[in-house]
């Protein structure tokens, strides 16, 4: 399964090599390149959020993304998760309303799993579950 994780930085650093270690295929992206160091795996993306064009491009070619950026882009990232239709968990609070967005995640048939606090475990156990069934539920 090919896994994205966006940002790069102290927590998504840890992901991406633990998923990388449990054998997803996974591709880091980050704006900053120095963070990117910090990804043991080969498939590394320079890539600003911001540019929400190329962002859901980029979605598009993965089953699942964990959104590691800081809590004011988080909104946008979900947006372009929904927009791309691919699967994200969000590992951080996120500054806005997510509820906002259950219809539109809803219709286009992916899982979003915002705000998960605590790191490793809840993020991976996330991919589990979005790996071994599919639904369409908005997890608060």
């Amino acid at each position: 399964m090919r896994v994205a994780v966006i940002g790069c930085g102290r927590q998504g650093a840890v992901i991406a090599n633990k998923l990388l270690e449990y054998g997803y295929e996974v591709t880091a992206v980050d704006v900053n390149a120095s963070n990117l160091r910090k990804f043991k795996g080969r498939a590394k993306l320079l890539l600003d959020v911001k540019d929400t064009d190329r962002l859901k491009q980029f979605l598009r070619g993965y089953e699942f993304a964990v959104d590691a950026v800081p809590a004011r882009l988080g909104l946008h990232v979900m947006q372009a998760a929904i927009e791309a239709g691919t699967n994200l968990v969000d590992i951080s609070f996120t500054a806005g309303e997510v509820l906002d967005l259950q219809a539109a995640t809803l219709s286009a048939g992916i899982t979003i799993i915002p705000e998960i606090v605590k790191l490793t475990t809840y993020v991976l156990t996330s991919v589990q579950r979005i790996c071994s069934r599919s639904t369409n539920v908005l997890y608060v």
